[in-house]
């Protein structure tokens, strides 16, 4: 049952003292509450107010559960209770904000409420300085505590810094919006501050915090698109090293979640590389799968991707997220490349097209690299190197036909590598000098001698290959980034 605007406007002014007594279970009720109201609001409709001509371009102001400030105040007290002075109050809050954040961003068709809630009270129902007095003193009764727990800086905080306590007076019952504007005006709740404030939370000492601020920073970025720093970055990508297996995998989910939403950002895709693939060894197995399945969401299915005409998928953007993520590969990534890609060999997981596009997008490459008298640049030697990695993982793992130790035949074609293209991208690693080339073509040769042998090399391509080798090519010279 819904209650009428006056009486949903006295039991908001209610949560806003109980919020800020000294009893930690009293402050979590009333974050409940809030919640469940801020819930029923999502889902109650915009109702006009009555007796009043509205034109198209003045709009029907809300009421009930959408107006008088309501939604602001209740978002303001959540907002505040994620710096409570008790880490349970501090876990519940920031648990449930996501949970509420997630379904705000849902409601249909024009996420009005997730609007609203950002914005302070309408203007014209500001109360003034007197009347902001008197409901400041005349809120100090015996229900409520007015300066406990608010803050984790220690010490009483002025009521000020969190808004005037509301009253239950005659007056403030006729204008709700007036007794609850104070409360609702005096926090910054932009997403921007939000996710600075859930940033620094990532860090208490608190596990159970800790968790529910990095997935509520994952339902923020999801919501609003908020962009973060290299800094801020840094600080989630840090996470993955936290001593708690479950901080370190929802690290990495929210790392997952960037990288989903801004694939394009260097600072994003570098966190995810330094955060997530490190991780593909973790002791924990829990860990270690959720980064295999980041692995296979985040890079090999764009790869996979790749390898289907342009028209059907999209693959230039694909290609271009693709080489972004290759070309920030370090020496430790890349083993770590290779140790996921032979994972899913091992679990016959693959991507169905992931060797056949890995080798194309090197012929490609090797191809226009020709094209040019452009120096390779390093960054595009690492991508090619990782690029090679894969290659190399696939043919060793899916060798054998059968009963070789190798992947079955239900996932050989996953694996499936190309060998003719191998063959032209080791002439074209040849023909480059030994520091540049060499260990391209050491890798093409790993490759060509596990595909021949499972017999799936042509005869001609394999006596081109070992002629190339008998006359001193350069992959006798075999060289490995550091």
């Amino acid at each position: 049952m819904r209650l009428p605007p006056v009486a949903s406007a006295a039991y908001v002014g209610f949560l806003t003292r109980y919020a800020r007594t000294a009893k930690p279970s009293a402050r979590t009720f009333a974050v409940e509450m809030a919640v469940a109201v801020l819930r029923e609001a999502a889902g109650a409709p915009h109702a006009p107010e009555q007796g009043v001509n509205r034109t198209p371009r003045t709009p029907a102001r809300p009421t009930g559960l959408h107006g008088d400030g309501i939604p602001q105040a209740l978002w303001r007290l959540l907002v505040q209770r994620l710096s409570d002075t008790v880490a349970a109050v501090r876990a519940k809050t920031v648990g449930v904000l996501g949970k509420v954040l997630k379904e705000l961003q849902e409601e249909a068709p024009t996420r009005e409420l997730l609007r609203l809630v950002q914005m302070p009270p309408p203007p014209s129902e500001r109360p003034t300085p007197a009347s902001g007095a008197a409901s400041c003193h005349s809120s100090h009764s015996h229900h409520a505590t007015p300066c406990s727990g608010l803050s984790r800086s220690g010490g009483a905080a002025a009521p000020s810094a969190t808004g005037s306590l509301v009253s239950l007076t005659p007056s403030a019952l006729a204008s709700p919006a007036a007794a609850l504007l104070e409360a609702a005006s005096t926090v910054d709740v932009s997403f921007a501050v939000l996710s600075q404030q859930l940033l620094s939370m990532c860090v208490d000492p608190k596990v159970n915090v800790r968790r529910a601020a990095l997935g509520t920073l994952e339902t923020v970025v999801r919501a609003a698109g908020v962009q973060l720093g290299t800094a801020q970055l840094g600080v989630v990508a840090k996470r993955c090293q936290d001593s708690s297996p479950l901080i370190r995998k929802q690290a990495a989910r929210t790392l997952g979640e960037l990288l989903t939403q801004n694939p394009a950002a260097p600072g994003v895709r570098a966190a995810w590389l330094s955060g997530v693939l490190p991780l593909l060894r973790d002791a924990e197995t829990s860990v270690s799968d959720a980064a295999l399945d980041l692995l296979r969401d985040g890079l090999l299915v764009p790869l996979d991707r790749c390898y289907l005409p342009a028209d059907e998928t999209g693959a230039s953007p694909h290609r271009a997220v693709v080489w972004a993520l290759l070309e920030g590969m370090t020496a430790e990534t890349e083993a770590m490349l290779a140790r996921g890609v032979a994972k899913f060999a091992q679990l016959q997981r693959l991507p169905s097209h992931l060797g056949k596009a890995a080798v194309a997008l090197l012929d490609a490459d090797a191809d226009a690299d020709a094209a040019t008298s452009t120096p390779m640049s390093a960054p595009r030697r690492a991508g090619r190197s990782a690029l090679w990695s894969i290659v190399v993982e696939l043919s060793k793992h899916c060798a054998g036909k059968s009963g070789g130790g190798g992947a079955s035949s239900s996932s050989l074609a996953s694996c499936r590598l190309d060998g003719p293209r191998i063959a032209r991208c080791y002439d074209a690693a040849a023909a480059r000098s030994p520091e540049v080339g060499a260990h391209e073509a050491t890798c093409a040769l790993r490759a060509l001698t596990s595909i021949a042998k499972r017999g799936e090399l042509d005869e001609v391509v394999a006596r081109a290959v070992v002629a190339n080798v008998g006359s001193g090519a350069c992959a006798s010279s075999p060289h490995r980034r550091s």
